[in-house]
């Protein structure tokens, strides 16, 4: 088999060309392409900023769910119940999946070392960042009433069961 080096540098330049970003073949060879590719780069490192805020309002309201769950089952008026939980590990482990995999993909993007393309994710992260606190605000009502439908189904299994075992223990 034939080996063939490449020759790679590890010092940033600000060049109007790229080669082989992320995948072989892929080539942004004119400045338009470019900006394209720098575009791109800049909004999915924003995207990435925001999903890292709706995995962490996430993860406040599975950790507030959990201590109600608790104090709910200690005082016997059940809220919720395995589904929810559930329902929290399965959103939060895909969301953590794709920030992984995001991550990944920005990362790789940097490493061609191109300075146009390391900048506009540095600008999307910041634009991301500072955008936080709204996304914030706009993700806590979509949780709360995509887990309050789910608990909601819970409480009324619970409760259907805990009258199904009370008329059970009566009839014995």
């Amino acid at each position: 088999t034939s080996f063939q080096l490449v020759e790679m540098y590890l010092y940033f330049e600000f060049t109007d060309t790229v080669k082989n970003l992320l995948f072989k073949g892929w080539n942004a060879s004119t400045p338009s392409g470019l900006i394209i590719v720098c575009l791109i780069a800049g909004i999915v490192t924003l995207l990435y900023e925001l999903l890292m805020s709706y995995h962490e309002i996430l993860m406040t309201a599975a950790n507030n769910f959990n201590a109600r769950y608790q104090t709910s089952v200690s005082t016997n008026r059940h809220i919720g119940g395995p589904r929810v939980k559930l329902a929290y590990a399965t959103m939060s482990s895909a969301v953590y999946t794709v920030r992984v995999l995001i991550s990944m993909l920005l990362m790789l993007a940097v490493m061609t070392y191109n300075a146009w393309i390391f900048l506009s994710v540095v600008l999307g992260s910041a634009v991301g960042y500072f955008l936080s606190p709204l996304a914030r605000r706009a993700f806590r009502p979509c949780i709360a009433a995509t887990f309050s439908t789910a608990a909601a189904d819970d409480a009324a299994v619970d409760v259907f069961t805990t009258s199904a075992s009370s008329a059970h223990e009566l009839n014995d």
